[in-house]
């Protein structure tokens, strides 16, 4: 296991529940390629340490993550009362696990693979790329006791 900072009222197992928990997507912060910071939301799953995400190979995140590997990213609700994690970490593409992980997203997002955006997606597998995201840094926050009533 590497060694990762943890701030924020949270321990790393509630990080882990807000991570597994929550199923929307992840916001990505990378370096693009002319070098300004650029935002991309992407659906995820976190297995072991690691946060995973697929997208296209041909992705505008992908060209950039191979030349930066750097990355930020925030999964947290846009409706109050307001509570989330957010992370630092490095990113490496894997186009080998690419259809693997676009079958569990899929399971997690859509719930099931029998409707035609399942199926749409999924006749993509094949072609699709894995981005690991191995956390250094989690942040989280939760404003639920403040915010009720």
């Amino acid at each position: 296991m590497s060694e990762q900072t943890i701030r924020g009222p949270w321990p790393r197992s509630g990080i882990d529940s807000h991570l597994d928990s929550s199923v929307i997507p992840l916001r990505l912060s990378y370096t693009s390629l002319d070098g300004w910071p650029s935002v991309l939301s992407l659906w995820f799953v976190r297995k072991d340490e690691n946060i995973w995400c697929a997208t296209s190979p041909h992705a505008f995140v992908v060209k950039s993550l191979k030349q930066t590997a750097t990355c930020s990213f925030e999964v947290s609700a846009d409706t109050p009362p307001y509570s989330g994690v957010r992370g630092r970490g490095k990113a490496t593409l894997h186009p080998e696990y690419g259809g693997d992980v676009l079958d569990t997203l899929v399971d997690r997002y859509v719930g099931n693979r029998d409707s035609n955006f399942a199926r749409w997606l999924l006749s993509h597998r094949d072609s699709e790329m894995a981005i690991r995201i191995s956390p250094k840094s989690f942040t989280s926050w939760d404003f639920r006791g403040r915010m009720v009533g």
